[in-house]
């Protein structure tokens, strides 16, 4: 749990401001030819932040010990 709670913390962050910066390009009315460069990466945070989480689940699934239930891992 080590890994698996600040990489899921940071996910849901990363994924949150990602969503805030497309509502902020959104608003100046999206990205245009000259500034591209500048707004376009920050609009994929929202990928980014879904990509950590389902990797953290994975490493969590994983790792986790075996089921006190079913026994299985």
């Amino acid at each position: 749990m080590l890994a698996v709670v600040p990489a899921t913390l940071v996910a849901v962050l990363v994924a949150s401001a990602g969503g805030m910066y497309i509502r902020m390009v959104a608003a100046r009315g999206g990205v245009t030819a000259s500034t591209w460069p500048l707004e376009l990466p920050e609009t994929l945070w929202v990928l980014w932040g879904a990509a950590l989480f389902t990797a953290a689940m994975a490493y969590h699934r994983r790792r986790r010990s075996a089921c006190a239930v079913c026994g299985e891992g």
